[in-house]
Formats: C-alpha cells, structure tokens, sequence
C-alpha cells in the first residue's frame, strides 16, 4: 500500500490485526466467506427497488450494503482503506457540511438532512471498495442497469400510450393548444414526478452508452442493434417527460458524445468503420429532429425554455433563484444547514411569492446555501479533478473496454451536470444511487490503471493546507470588517 497518511495507516492496522485475530472464525463461517456475494446481490436488488419502492426501503438496502462493507473490513483478510486526492476532497466536502449542522438555527432538522448526504457519500465508498476487489463484477453491474434502465423507459413509453393521473406535472398552458399540451410521463419511481423521472434516466443512460460502444467496437451486431433501440426508448422516454432542464442536458451530452466518439475511435477503428459511425450518428440525429418537428406537444415544451417569464413555472423558478442567492449572501461562509426541511424553514423569510419551495432548484446554489462556499468549492474540486483525470486516461494508450465505461460516464456526468443547473433533484435517492454507482467505477478505473497512477497524498498534509485556507479567509473577514468600521467613524 502507497498511502503516506498516517491516519490511513493506524486504522488498516486495527484492520489487519482483527482479521488476523478473526480467521479461524472466517475459516469456519460460509456467511463470512461469501461477504462480496450478499453485497453484490444487495447492490442489484437495490437497483431493482430504486424504480419502486419508497426512500426509506432504499435507504435501508443502502446502509446494510454500508455495514456489511464495514464488516467485511473486519473479517475478511487482505481489506485495506486506500484514499485517492479526489476521494480526500470529497471527504473535505462532507467535513465541511457535517460543521455547517451546527451553525445551523434548526441544528436537529439540519443533522437529519446531512445523514441523508453521509448515507449517500457511505455508499460510494463502499462500492468504490467492491469494485477494487470485485474488477470483474464492473460490466456486469453495467448490463444490470441498463436493463433496469430501459424497462423503467419502457414502462414511461406505455404510460404515454394511456390515460394517466396528472401528478406533479405543472406545465403552464395559457400560451398552448390544447393539441400542444404534453402529457407527461412519470414512470413508477416514488414519489410520482416527471422531473425526478428524467432525472434518473439521465443518470443510468451511460450503462446504455457503454454497452453501444463495446458493441460497435467488438463488432457484436446483435448486441450493438439491441443497445441502440434501447437508447432510442430511453431518449423518447427523457423527452416524454417535459423537463426542460433534461432536454437541455441531454443536448449537451449529445455534444459531448461525438467529440468523445471521435476520441475513442481515432485509434482503434478502420476508416470504413469511423465513417458507418459518423453516418449512424447523423442519421439518429435527423431522425430526432424529425421527430421533435412532427410531435408539437414536445417542440412546443421545448420552445417554453426561452420565453422566460411568460411561463409560470420559469417565472417562479427566477424568483426562488433571486431568494435563494440572497440567503447564500448571508450565509455564504457556514450556510444555513443541510436539508430540505431546514431549507424551507428558513427560505420562508426570504421568498419573494407566494408559493413555498423545498430547494434552490440548482444543485450548486442549493450546496452553497445549505453548506457555505467551502462545500461548493470541494463540491467542484472534487469532480473538477475526476473529469481532469478522466481526459489524460481518454488520451492514453489503455484498452478499449475502460475507455469506453470512462467516456460513457463522462457523457452522463455531462448531462447531470448540466440539468443541475436548473433541478436539484440530484438529492433524490434514486438519482444518487444510480450517479455515485457510476462515480465509483470511473473512481476504480481510474485509479486502477497503472499508465494513469495519480500520486497519492498525505491526509494531514491536506488538512494543513485546508486549515490555513480557511483561517487565511477568516483574518481577511475580520480586517475587513475593522476597515469598514473605521472607514465608517472617518466619514463626515
């Protein structure tokens, strides 16, 4: 093991010595022997039970998933912690939000909402953990969700073919035809709700990338054929819905797919094969904007995006925008809590209309609010760091198969991304499950790949450097707070 923190050290000690303590109760135990297996199979009935069941039943798969990945540290000989830079910044972050709790008004409520963002974070750790002794069981899993994946679009595709309940649907139609109304689809996930529908799509579409890459790339037409028609469901799936920060997400990730398609198979494949790739890409585009023209519920939702004001639901998006950055501008060093419930608490003195709101409906005004600038800065650091690596990893001479799953990931990143500008339904359990699964393989690959090694770093030293940082920041407040004060007192 190449970690240099001493922290890291002493705990994989206490590791060692148990398992070493605990091995002839292992040797004995089949329950013990088989941890990975009971984890894996608890990571695929989780993924079933993301597109049913309800937040709570989820959470409660998650944290045995959690424990259970604890427990195997214990027991099973060889477990290690190792720490990537990356991962030690996205430790910072839920550092950085769990001090945020106790500069909160409503510290209880703000403690609930941050054991949503431990659970969360816990679960990434612990599948990142997985796939480091499990790298077989990462294409698999990929096959699992996108299976899941393209059902759950299917299932949006026959409610779009039947009548259905409206539910949270809002959609201003006072500028509309009643030809031009989108009904939209919300699938089973719970609660009901297009957004967090196209949300999750968005999320678990790179499983559908990933396998139309390795398809074209290994000459498997069956596979290629079938993977292609399930992102065509998938695409239709996100456009049914009517969430415009979807659409606008899904353009960019389209963008982003053909400079990574170029990237991919500029070594790899013949001339004749980059050209059918190329043709097949313009002809899924035409066929796409044919079908938008032809279908005038959906062009006209999308033509909503940019009359701003005159939709409702823009309108009152622009006005939570405006109070959620002015409770930023007097929180922005601590924030004022984690959660929804501490969030609408507070946003009540703030709101500007007359309708409540749960969140800043962005995911990156939402963690500067709830958790100050310091979390939004690791936030990005974090991911900043991730997409850095990812490029230099596209860019070097490392087999196909983990470009692909890397370049697939990216593309989901993208559209996340993206549509977390305008949505925080990032913070639903089916979305973060889904996104910090696809976050842990790009983590594992990554770091995996002797020809992309990212020196690893002194824990402590981070701290130090974090530490300084902060109370840099602090001295810098106080004197100009004195400067101020005197500026004040000299002024006529």
């Amino acid at each position: 093991m190449n970690n240099e923190s001493l922290i890291i050290n002493k705990i994989n000690g206490i590791f060692a010595k148990s398992q070493e303590f605990l091995r002839p109760l292992v040797s004995a135990s089949l329950f013990l022997q088989r941890f990975d297996y009971f984890i894996l199979l608890l990571m695929i009935l989780l993924f079933i039970a993301l597109i049913f069941a309800k937040t709570t039943i989820i959470g409660g798969i998650a944290g045995l998933i959690i424990a259970l990945t604890v427990l195997k540290m214990f027991f099973i000989r060889g477990q290690d912690i190792e720490l990537t830079p990356a991962n030690v910044v996205l430790l910072g972050f839920l550092a950085v939000c769990f001090i945020s709790v106790f500069f909160s008004p409503y510290v209880m409520m703000s403690l609930k909402g941050f054991s949503y963002t431990l659970l969360f974070i816990g679960f990434y750790f612990s599948v990142v953990h997985f796939f480091r002794f499990n790298k077989n069981k990462i294409v698999p899993v990929i096959f699992i969700i996108m299976f899941i994946v393209s059902f759950e679009s299917a299932i949006a595709i026959i409610q779009s073919m039947h009548p259905m309940d409206v539910i949270s649907s809002w959609q201003d139609t006072s500028y509309t035809n009643s030809e031009e109304i989108l009904s939209r689809v919300y699938g089973t996930l719970k609660p009901y709700n297009p957004n967090l529908l196209c949300a999750y799509l968005m999320a678990g579409i790179s499983s559908i990338f990933t396998v139309i890459f390795w398809a074209f790339a290994g000459k498997h037409k069956k596979t290629l054929i079938f993977s292609l028609s399930m992102l065509v469901l998938t695409i239709c799936a996100i456009f049914l819905t009517g969430t415009r920060s979807g659409y606008i997400g899904l353009f960019i990730g389209i963008i982003v797919t053909f400079f990574l398609v170029n990237s991919l198979t500029k070594n790899y494949l013949s001339q004749k094969a980059q050209t059918i790739w190329k043709n097949l890409c313009i002809g899924f585009l035409t066929l796409a904007g044919v079908a938008i023209v032809l279908c005038p519920a959906v062009l006209k939702r999308i033509m909503s995006i940019f009359i701003m004001r005159k939709d409702s639901s823009t309108s009152f998006r622009m006005n939570v925008y405006h109070s959620a950055w002015q409770m930023f501008a007097d929180n922005w060093f601590s924030g004022i809590g984690v959660g929804h419930d501490t969030f609408r608490n507070i946003y009540a003195l703030y709101m500007v209309s007359n309708y409540t709101a749960l969140s800043a409906y962005s995911i990156y005004l939402e963690i500067a609010v709830e958790s100050g600038i310091f979390a939004l800065l690791f936030f990005l650091a974090f991911f900043t760091m991730l997409i850095r690596n990812s490029i230099k990893f596209l860019k070097q001479d490392v087999i196909i198969e983990h470009k692909i799953i890397i370049a697939s990931i990216l593309i989901m990143m993208t559209g996340i991304f993206v549509q977390g500008f305008f949505d925080t339904l990032f913070f639903r359990p089916q979305i973060q499950f889904m996104f910090w699964t696809n976050i842990a393989i790009m983590s594992v690959i990554l770091e995996d790949t002797k020809n992309n090694e990212v020196n690893k770093v002194s824990i402590e030293q981070i701290i130090k450097n974090l530490s300084d940082f902060v109370m840099n920041n602090i001295e810098k407040v106080k004197i100009r707070r004195l400067t101020d004060g005197k500026d004040k007192q000299t002024t006529p």
